[in-house]
């Protein structure tokens, strides 16, 4: 029987560990296929192929691995198992990630080479976080997936903050607080500091989307968020009236005061 040998040449998508894949279509828009049949059988993770990836690929490819695992702690199905292990792989990840991204760090670059691969390994475990489910627009402005995806995650770990999803995160970073609530938005201000050294957008607006064209297209967007279904299976989702919400929160950013 053929074996499927997966080498990731990036360390982001984590697709070497699940069985789903994107593809393109002639028409040049992109489908997702799921299948366990396509998951590889083995893996091979050569360092020896990251050294000469451009620096906006590492940025985007590790904030996406990022928030695989942000997002996979607060999906329903995720385990204590899966919890625990995305915490210490995105704790790994917001240690090395600039390093990676500032100087070309080989051990920091083969650290996120593992943290991709395990981020999905937990993807396909438990599943991807709200900010996946929120994405979708992007295509038609051709925004690369880990730039949109990190403009969500820190909008939509803000609104399932009541959860206490990342408490353990934080607290392993050592961040001060006198709560659960201060802790965790110190976090959130943690990821948008490292966004700055890696150059990355903080909200739609910021990577290039018309602001009225967006606003007309919302309801439109927000439709095919709930025909997919995904957002259900979020722990701490209040419902489809939020969703509008979340999206210009994303479009406009928050005043910095809101973090505090």
């Amino acid at each position: 029987k053929a074996v499927l040998i997966a080498v990731p040449t990036t360390s982001g998508t984590g697709a070497e560990a699940t069985g789903a894949a994107v593809y393109k279509r002639y028409d040049g828009t992109k489908a997702l296929l799921i299948d366990g049949a396509i998951r590889p059988g083995e893996v091979f993770l050569d360092f020896d192929l990251l050294s000469s990836l451009p620096k906006k690929v590492v940025a985007n490819a590790g904030v996406d691995a990022l928030a695989h695992v942000i997002g996979a702690m607060s999906v329903e199905s995720a385990n204590p198992m899966d919890k625990m292990i995305c915490t210490q792989v995105a704790l790994s990840i917001l240690q090395n990630l600039p390093r990676s991204y500032l100087t070309g760090d080989t051990q920091s670059r083969d650290i996120m080479h593992v943290c991709a691969y395990l981020a999905g390994d937990e993807i396909n475990n438990a599943g991807g976080g709200l900010e996946h489910k929120l994405d979708m627009f992007a295509k038609a402005y051709h925004i690369p997936h880990g730039e949109i995806i990190g403009i969500f995650l820190p909008y939509t770990m803000l609104y399932l903050l009541p959860e206490n999803h990342y408490l353990p995160l934080a607290e392993q970073m050592g961040i001060p607080g006198s709560t659960p609530e201060e802790k965790q938005r110190a976090l959130v201000g943690r990821i948008w500091e490292m966004y700055d050294l890696l150059g990355m957008p903080k909200t739609i607006r910021d990577a290039g989307v018309p602001e009225q064209e967006f606003l007309d297209k919302l309801p439109e967007y927000i439709e095919m968020v709930k025909a997919i279904g995904h957002i259900y299976w979020i722990r701490g989702f209040r419902g489809d009236d939020s969703l509008r919400e979340l999206y210009l929160q994303a479009y406009y950013g928050i005043d910095k005061e809101d973090l505090k």
